[in-house]
C-alpha cells in the first residue's frame, strides 16, 4: 500500500530494511557467543553454592569458610563481566534502530515535501505514507526486540536438547551372565579417577574391598562427595 501512494518514497525501505537486518545481525553474531558462556558461568555458580550447602557442616568443620566465600565470588565476579559485556553488546540494538527508523522517518518526509512542492504528491498521499511507513518501520522495531532474546533462548534451547539427545550409556548385555548365588563383594585394585576436564586426578591408586552390608563412603573436599549404600546381593 506504500508502494501503491508513492514509488519514489518508497525506495526508503529498500535501504532501510537491509540496514536493519545487518545491525541485527551483527550484534547477534557477537551476542551469541558469550550468551552461551553466561550460561555455562551460571552452572558453575549453582555448583559451588549446591556444594557449600550440602557441605556446610565439613566446611565449617575444616574451617574452610574462607575459602568457599573466595570461590563463590571468583565465580560471581566471572559472571559479571561476562554479563556486562553480553548485554552491552545487547544494549546498542535498540538504540541503533531507533536512529534508521527515525533517518528513515525524515528522508521520507524531506523527499515528500519535494514531491508537494512540485505538484507531484498531494498532502494527504503523503499523510497517508506516513501512517504506512510508521505501521512497517513500528513492525521492524518490535522484530528487533524478539532478536534480543533469540540468543538467549538458542542457547537454552541447545542445552536442553544436548540432555534429550544423550544416549544412555548403561545398556544391558546382549548374553547376560548370572550372578553366583551367595553374598556379593566389590573390589577395587590400584583404580584411579578423573573428572572430565580436570587438571588433577581426583582418586588415585585405590586399593579397597567391600563386603556385604558394609557401607562406603567418599567425601569430597567440601563435604559435598557421594555415599554408596551398602554393598549387599
Amino acid at each position: 500500500m506504500a508502494y501503491i501512494q508513492q514509488p519514489r518514497l518508497a525506495k526508503f525501505f529498500a535501504i532501510a530494511l537491509p540496514v536493519l537486518a545487518a545491525i541485527i545481525l551483527l550484534l547477534m553474531h557477537f551476542a551469541m557467543p558469550l550468551f552461551k558462556s553466561i550460561q555455562q558461568k551460571t552452572d558453575r555458580i549453582n555448583l559451588i553454592f549446591r556444594e557449600g550447602l550440602t557441605g556446610v557442616r565439613v566446611i565449617r568443620a575444616f574451617r574452610q569458610d574462607q575459602r568457599e566465600q573466595d570461590r563463590f565470588a571468583g565465580s560471581n565476579l566471572d559472571y559479571t563481566k561476562i554479563g556486562i559485556k553480553a548485554y552491552t553488546i545487547i544494549s546498542l540494538m535498540q538504540p541503533a534502530v531507533t536512529l534508521v527508523l527515525s533517518l528513515t522517518n525524515v528522508g521520507i518526509v524531506f523527499l515528500g515535501s519535494r514531491l508537494i512542492s512540485g505538484r507531484i504528491m498531494e498532502i494527504g498521499s503523503l499523510l497517508t505514507f506516513l501512517t504506512y511507513a510508521t505501521q512497517i518501520l513500528m513492525s521492524f522495531m518490535m522484530l528487533s526486540m524478539l532478536f534480543i532474546v533469540i540468543p538467549r533462548a538458542s542457547v537454552s534451547a541447545k542445552r536442553i536438547n544436548e540432555v534429550l539427545d544423550a544416549e544412555n550409556q548403561l545398556k544391558d548385555p546382549v548374553k547376560p551372565v548370572s550372578m553366583p548365588k551367595g553374598p556379593a563383594e566389590l573390589e577395587f585394585d590400584q583404580v584411579s579417577f578423573r573428572y572430565v576436564g580436570a587438571e588433577e586426578v581426583a582418586l588415585e591408586g585405590n586399593n579397597f574391598k567391600v563386603n556385604a552390608g558394609q557401607t562406603l563412603a567418599l567425601i569430597g573436599g567440601t563435604g559435598s562427595g557421594q555415599a554408596s549404600p551398602p554393598w549387599s546381593t
